[in-house]
C-alpha cells in the first residue's frame, strides 16, 4: 500500500496536515507576510493548545481500518477530536466509516 515516497510516520509530506495544525494551534509569528505583502502577526486559534497527529492518508490512498484507528487511538487516550476533513465521496449507506461515526 505504501509508495516509495511515503514516510511511514506522522510526518506530513504534502503540507496539508501541517497547515491544519497551524490553524488550530500555531505559535505567534511576528514577521508573517504573503510574498512581502500584508505584513503582520499570525497565530493559530489557540497557540497554547496541544494537539496529537495521526496520519491515515498515503500517496496511494487510504484504508478504512487506518482511518478508524486514527479515531480510536486518540479517543482511547482521552483526547478530543476537533476536526475531521472528509475527502471521500461515497454513498452514506455503503460507507462503514461514515456509519461508524454516527
Amino acid at each position: 500500500m505504501f509508495a516509495k515516497e511515503d514516510i511511514i510516520s506522522p510526518t506530513d509530506t504534502s503540507g496539508h496536515g501541517s497547515h491544519c495544525a497551524s490553524i488550530a494551534a500555531g505559535n505567534h509569528v511576528s514577521t508573517a507576510n504573503l510574498f512581502g505583502l500584508a505584513s503582520g502577526t499570525a497565530r493559530g486559534g489557540v497557540p497554547s493548545a496541544r494537539i496529537a497527529v495521526y496520519k491515515v492518508y498515503w500517496t496511494n490512498g487510504c484504508e478504512t481500518a487506518d482511518i478508524l484507528a486514527g479515531f480510536e487511538q486518540p479517543l482511547s487516550m482521552v483526547l478530543t477530536l476537533y476536526l475531521f476533513q472528509w475527502h471521500i465521496q461515497v454513498p452514506y449507506t455503503s460507507n462503514i466509516l461514515k456509519m461508524s461515526l454516527q
